[in-house]
């Protein structure tokens, strides 16, 4: 937010007479007192507890200084004293990589590749043009995308940008397939890929969640649960048993927690992300789970971050771009989204878990 930037910008300044150059210990002091002055900034957050706000103010207020020098650099003689100003220090944090926030490893990531921002505006202007194209370069395209991962998330999580801002500078994250590989940029390069990791984790609970679903009254969940659940039986597709048992297991999931499934299809007053369909593609439609076209959008901020064809990669699409674009889950489905994101991707981070959570785990798992 541009309130942020004025903020920290001011802090610059009135640090300046001092040093423009804090140490880490010294950058903790700062954000210490910024919190006493202004104690709103210091809250927690969903999925980000007081510490984790904490340091990410403080990659903030380092990466706002960073910006700073080099824009003052001629002008401040500590600068020019030092000579430390170097090309690329607006693209890489400078204390390391930052402590693990939301589960993800590379959520604030160092730049590994030695780019500088000459490089990088050419990395992104060749993605854009790329973009264009009816037979793009995949190939180049993901090592461009690698090599502006460090820069991107510095964007993105210090500055916030609008969704129409990250899609005009990075047009690839609103394409499924470059979605689910920046996923896997987050989540580190020894994971696993995203959508095998979803489904993986959702199918080791699929089954309970749905024998828990049979076992509710048929006004509980969607008329299509029992279609979908009777179509499990008579597939012979493995592949497509397992998307079948995973659609009917999203079906239920917020009834485990006293949320309504409608909540995916209604936007939020807040700007969280949706899943946008047409009224005969919703639950009460017996052929909802998968569409010949797509017919499922994932929209944030008026502004579609994608399409697909079934509810299962919605929701799978919809988790990262909560993820990407660094927000928070919607509200009505929080329970929902903690579960998704916890128990069936695996992600921690340092919040403790939710007592509801932990009694719908303990209910699954005696169904298993």
């Amino acid at each position: 937010m541009a309130e942020y930037g004025a903020i920290l910008e001011m802090v610059f300044f009135r640090v300046k007479p001092s040093t423009v150059y804090p140490t880490t210990s010294q950058y903790g002091q700062i954000i210490e007192l910024l919190f006493q002055e202004y104690p709103s900034l210091s809250l927690a957050r969903e999925n980000m507890s007081a510490g984790q706000v904490k340091k990410l103010w403080i990659k903030r207020l380092e990466y706002k200084f960073q910006n700073l020098r080099k824009r003052h650099k001629d002008e401040i003689p500590e600068i020019k004293k030092r000579g430390k100003y170097t090309r690329n220090e607006t693209t890489q944090p400078p204390s390391g990589k930052a402590a693990p926030m939301w589960g993800l490893i590379n959520y604030l990531p160092i730049n590994e590749h030695s780019e500088d921002e000459e490089t990088i505006t050419k990395h992104k202007q060749w993605l854009q043009t790329e973009a264009t194209k009816k037979y793009p370069n995949i190939s180049r395209v993901q090592a461009a995308m690698d090599m502006t991962l460090a820069s991107r998330r510095l964007w993105i999580v210090n500055e916030q940008p609008t969704i129409k801002s990250v899609r005009e500078e990075y047009p690839w994250l609103f394409k499924s397939e470059q979605q689910v590989v920046e996923m896997k940029r987050l989540l580190g390069a020894e994971s696993e890929d995203y959508e095998k990791r979803f489904k993986r984790g959702l199918k080791n609970w699929s089954l309970a969640m749905v024998r828990y679903g049979r076992k509710q009254k048929k006004s509980r969940l969607p008329n299509c649960f029992q279609h979908i659940s009777d179509a499990i039986g008579l597939s012979r597709d493995a592949s497509k048993k397992d998307d079948l048992m995973a659609t009917a297991a999203l079906l239920v999931l917020p009834s485990l927690f006293r949320e309504k499934l409608d909540s995916f299809f209604e936007p939020n007053e807040d700007g969280t992300p949706y899943i946008r369909c047409d009224e005969e593609n919703k639950p009460t439609n017996l052929e909802f789970g998968h569409a010949e076209d797509e017919v499922f959008e994932v929209v944030l901020d008026d502004t579609v971050l994608t399409s697909c064809k079934s509810f299962l990669s919605a929701v799978m699409l919809l988790i990262a771009g909560i993820y990407m674009f660094s927000i928070v889950n919607p509200p009505s489905l929080s329970k929902s989204f903690t579960f998704l994101e916890k128990v069936v991707l695996g992600l921690e981070d340092d919040q403790p878990l939710n007592r509801s959570l932990i009694t719908v785990v303990a209910k699954l798992n005696a169904l298993k």
